[in-house]
């Protein structure tokens, strides 16, 4: 390119080396470039007006970038030429400087002092939980847990009682309020300490809205997981109760085969059914089979939220059912340690166990489905007849398997 202009003009390529070497003439060739180009050097003017256009785009954003390229095109835009690159990165800090300030006012200025004095108070160590607050209300627990729902709705309670209103965020814009909540997350309680009060007070409002609504959303996801694991822990107890009643299930459907089998043979010789079934089957067999079976139904038409919500540890540890229904019999009580389930028959009907055949059983309305079939030998606790009204399901060793 040289060449050719010097060519041109006729003129030695290599004088051009020596032409800018005098001050003088470096300028004034510069002057006559810009009078070409139609620019001219940047004035304060110039550098106040791209100021400000960083000062919005900071409120908006906090990409560097993104300040950068609107002072330079605030800079084009006026016809100047571009300061030097120090110069840009001064105008750029200083308004991000002046952006982050905006927003920590707006965010903090309809806030009492007593209020924001409180706030502070949660950068310092409490005795009752030996930690501050500002560390407890982020180290929230995430695995599903009853425990750790509890934990979750303490600190709810706690966030509420700072009476922070949520739509203070809506003041500032989306862009800086995502920068303060990531100076907060990436900011320890200790070095929120030496942050200026404006800073500080604005990082811990931000901190306190953003938690309340972080905690609420885990709470929810939380409960949801703990109904799905009960719902599932339901069906599979259900599943395993049918397992466990198959052999009495299979008893069942035999006396149940023998009595159709005694009531088809009473019907084709014209005898009397009731003494045809006693005689084949048994009466008293068949009342002793009618609480089983009234268990197997209610266990098989029970409600899955029922199943969910059923204590089904705590009972197992210690559990007291008072039976006041005198259609369901007695009531159950079972003893950490005994190895045994003792049934309890109300004294006005603790010779309603007798059979009428004097056959004797367990009361009407016990639920054997829940007590495995290795643990049904029930033995009388008193060998005169009078003290047989409670009787006791040795599981002692079922237990001890377990």
């Amino acid at each position: 390119m040289l060449k050719y202009v010097a060519e041109q003009l006729g003129a030695d390529p290599g004088k051009f080396a020596h032409s800018a070497r005098r001050e003088e003439t470096r300028r004034d060739h510069t002057a006559r470039l810009m009078v070409y180009l139609g620019t001219r050097s940047a004035t304060g003017q110039d550098r106040r007006a791209a100021l400000l256009a960083a000062i919005q785009a900071a409120m908006m954003s906090d990409d560097g970038a993104a300040i950068a390229s609107s002072i330079v095109a605030t800079f084009r835009e006026r016809g100047s030429l571009l300061p030097a690159i120090d110069t840009i990165e001064r105008i750029g800090l200083a308004a991000r400087a002046i952006a982050r300030r905006r927003a920590e006012r707006a965010l903090i200025e309809e806030v009492s002092i007593d209020k924001l004095q409180s706030l502070d108070r949660l950068l310092e160590v409490d005795p009752l939980i030996g930690q501050t607050r500002f560390h407890w209300l982020r180290s929230a627990p995430e695995a599903p847990g009853a425990s750790n729902l509890v934990g979750l709705t303490e600190r709810i309670a706690f966030l509420r009682t700072l009476e922070i209103n949520p739509r203070l965020q809506s003041r500032i814009s989306s862009g800086r309020w995502d920068q303060m909540i990531r100076e907060g997350n990436a900011t320890p309680a200790w070095l929120a300490n030496d942050f200026n009060a404006s800073r500080r007070h604005a990082l811990i409002v931000a901190q306190v809205i953003k938690l309340g609504q972080n905690l609420t959303d885990d709470a929810v996801s939380m409960f949801i997981k703990l109904m799905g694991r009960l719902f599932s822990q339901a069906n599979n107890r259900k599943k395993q109760r049918h397992m466990d009643c198959r052999p009495d299930t299979a008893k069942a459907l035999r006396m149940f085969l023998d009595t159709i089998t005694a009531l088809q043979s009473a019907n084709d010789y014209g005898r009397s059914a009731l003494e045809v079934l006693d005689q084949k089957v048994g009466w008293h067999r068949l009342l002793r089979m009618k609480p089983a079976l009234e268990s197997m139904v209610e266990d098989n038409e029970a409600s899955p939220l029922a199943l969910a919500a059923e204590q089904y540890a705590t009972v197992s540890k210690r559990a007291h059912l008072d039976g006041d229904d005198p259609g369901r019999g007695a009531g159950m009580q079972l003893r950490q340690g005994e190895g045994r389930i003792r049934f309890r028959q109300p004294e006005p009907h603790r010779q309603q166990c007798l059979s009428i055949d004097g056959h004797r059983g367990l009361p009407v309305g016990a639920h054997l489905a829940r007590v495995p079939a290795t643990g049904r030998r029930f033995r009388p606790r008193a060998a005169h007849r009078g003290g047989r009204g409670e009787m006791e399901c040795g599981t002692g060793r079922v237990r001890r398997q377990r």
